[in-house]
C-alpha cells in the first residue's frame, strides 16, 4: 500500500509539473536560456526522445519516497500536516539548493523563482497525497 502511495504522489507531482511548466514555458526558456531549437535538439525532451520524461519521473519517484520517509519518520498525520510538510521540505529544502547552484551558475532569479515553486508546490502536492493515502 505505501508504495502505491508513493506512486500517486509521485503522479501528482509529476502531472502538476507539466501543468506547471506548460504554462511558464516561454519564461521558463528565456529564464534558462533556451531556445526551441536548442530544446529539438537530440536528447531534448522536444526531440521525440522520452528519456528527459522518463528520467523526471523517476527523480520525482525518488523525492515522494523520502517525503513518505520522512512524513513517518516525523509522525505526520492529516492532509493539512502533509501539505505543510512538503510545502516546507520544497520552499526550505529544494528552492535553497536551487538558488545556490543557479547563484554560482549566473543564472537569473526568475528560473530559481520559477523552479523553486515547482520544487515547492509539488512537494507539497506529494505531502498532501501520501497523507491522504494515510502514509
Amino acid at each position: 500500500m505505501d508504495f502505491i502511495a508513493v506512486i500517486a504522489a509521485a503522479v501528482a507531482s509529476y502531472i502538476f509539473g507539466a501543468i506547471w511548466y506548460g504554462v511558464l514555458a516561454k519564461p521558463w526558456q528565456a529564464a534558462a536560456g533556451l531556445t526551441v531549437e536548442k530544446l529539438k535538439q537530440p536528447g531534448g525532451p522536444q526531440s521525440g526522445s522520452a528519456m528527459p520524461y522518463v528520467i523526471t519521473f523517476a527523480a520525482t519517484l525518488i523525492a515522494a519516497g523520502m517525503v513518505r520517509h520522512i512524513m513517518v519518520a516525523s509522525g505526520v498525520e492529516g492532509a493539512v500536516s502533509g501539505l505543510i510538510t512538503g510545502l516546507g521540505l520544497g520552499l526550505f529544502i529544494a528552492t535553497p539548493w536551487l538558488l545556490t547552484n543557479y547563484t554560482f551558475a549566473m543564472r537569473p532569479i526568475r528560473l530559481t523563482v520559477i523552479d523553486g515553486g515547482y520544487a515547492t508546490i509539488g512537494s507539497g502536492l506529494m505531502g498532501l497525497v501520501l497523507a491522504l493515502f494515510g502514509v
